[in-house]
């Protein structure tokens, strides 16, 4: 389900910052709310609804860290998923495995030593393994390689566009709220009251990496100054509050009352952008008295929260099997939906090719059909796969007739 992918992730980060708050002595309250707080982030927490696994990187970025400076025995099992996530995701691990194998060679521990050095070697056969996979397939490929290929890889990267990019940067940053601003100042906090170097320094170099990710200013629409692209940031971000919280003790009680404000506020802006789906409706007051049922677990019986859960999840699952209207509702809105979705619904063409329209919606209401992005000519390449065209409504009379248009999207069959 795909809330489910999301909610594991950001349930995942919530529970290790709390940890890093009680390590750090705040109280059971404020360390929650603080983990609330970031939960709640725009760039962060809508990836609660979404497959995108940014988060899932932030999460175990943590899990590194706290293995790191905790739970050494841990640190192999969070290097090996960590580095996994993205293909980013090696070149963090292999940070952590090198910090993890200077501390246990000060310590004269072969038996770590020998597991990082372990580590190492097997990610680096299973990269190998994956480029030799990437190799075996690119000659046969539907979409040759070379026709999605960037021309100018540089020009993607922050750092190349100089004093502009650090400009758009800043407005990016400040557009996302007050949250993403207090997160990025806790990567500069860091730096002055991280307990160790590591704990310094780590904000900084993951920060450093995201100015020069490819596709963090552009990859042909833009990135950064839409703020997409400060998703890379949050392993950056996450690192810098737990290196920041080491010094919060003394303010708890501030840090915890704002923390919760700051929760709430991003809440309430959530609540904005899903109640577009009428279906959702019901999941506020569900999402209350779980809440009210868990801080009372001590005083109702145990299966009580437990079911309730069930039958969210449960619910869920009906809804993300039955996701027409919201789509509908999504390309245009609940006052005047669009009828694509269910236009393709009750038709189940086989074959597609999506242009200035989500393949991946299109890929689950059609789950068995072939869907594919259109990366140039759009009526070309769906000639070319003997596929139809789903495109936004912009009028397309050379491609072919139109089997379905409204205000918001079109279907054209293509004229051989």
């Amino acid at each position: 389900m795909l809330g489910v992918a999301g909610f594991a992730a950001l349930l995942l980060l919530a529970l290790r910052i709390e940890a890093f708050a009680r390590r750090a002595e705040l109280p059971s309250w404020s360390a929650g709310a603080v983990a609330a707080a970031v939960v709640t982030v725009p760039i962060i927490g809508l990836q609660g609804a979404s497959l995108q696994n940014d988060v899932w990187l932030g999460a175990w970025t943590l899990e590194c860290l706290w293995a790191l400076t905790y739970d050494r025995a841990a640190l192999s099992r969070s290097l090996a998923i960590c580095s996994i996530i993205k293909p980013v995701g090696f070149v963090y691990s292999v940070f952590f495995a090198v910090l993890g194998l200077r501390r246990a060679w000060r310590r004269t521990e072969p038996a770590r030593i020998a597991r990082a050095l372990l580590f190492v070697l097997a990610v680096s056969i299973l990269l190998a393994i994956w480029v030799v996979h990437a190799a075996l397939l690119w000659p046969n490929a539907i979409i040759p390689p070379v026709q999605t290929a960037y021309p100018h890889m540089a020009s993607t990267l922050i750092i190349a566009h100089g004093l502009p990019g650090a400009a758009t940067f800043m407005k990016a940053l400040v557009a996302q709220g007050p949250g993403t601003v207090l997160l990025f100042a806790s990567v500069i906090v860091a730096l002055f009251v991280g307990k160790s170097r590591e704990r310094r320094q780590l904000p900084w170099i993951f920060a450093a990496l995201f100015f020069i990710e490819p596709f963090g200013y552009d990859n042909g629409i833009p990135q950064l100054a839409t703020g997409m692209s400060l998703r890379f940031l949050i392993p950056a971000l996450v690192a810098g509050l737990a290196a920041s919280l080491s010094r919060a003790k003394r303010w708890y009680a501030l840090v915890g009352i704002a923390a919760a404000a700051l929760a709430v506020l991003q809440i309430r802006s959530f609540i904005g952008i899903f109640w577009n789906d009428a279906n959702t409706h019901g999941m506020l007051p569900a999402a209350i008295a779980v809440g009210a049922l868990i801080g009372l677990r001590h005083k109702i019986p145990a299966r009580a929260p437990a079911v309730i859960i069930a039958a969210i999840f449960a619910y869920g699952v009906h809804l993300d099997n039955n996701p027409v209207r919201y789509y509908d509702a999504l390309l245009g809105s609940n006052a005047s939906p669009s009828r694509l979705y269910d236009w393709l619904a009750r038709n189940q063409p086989k074959r597609l090719v999506a242009s200035q329209v989500r393949s991946g919606t299109i890929s689950v209401v059609l789950p068995q059909a072939f869907v594919a992005n259109a990366t140039d000519d759009p009526c070309i390449e769906a000639a070319r796969l003997q596929a139809i065209l789903v495109s936004s409504s912009v009028p397309r009379p050379s491609c072919g007739p139109r089997l379905f248009s409204d205000a918001y999207a079109a279907v054209y069959r293509i004229r051989p």
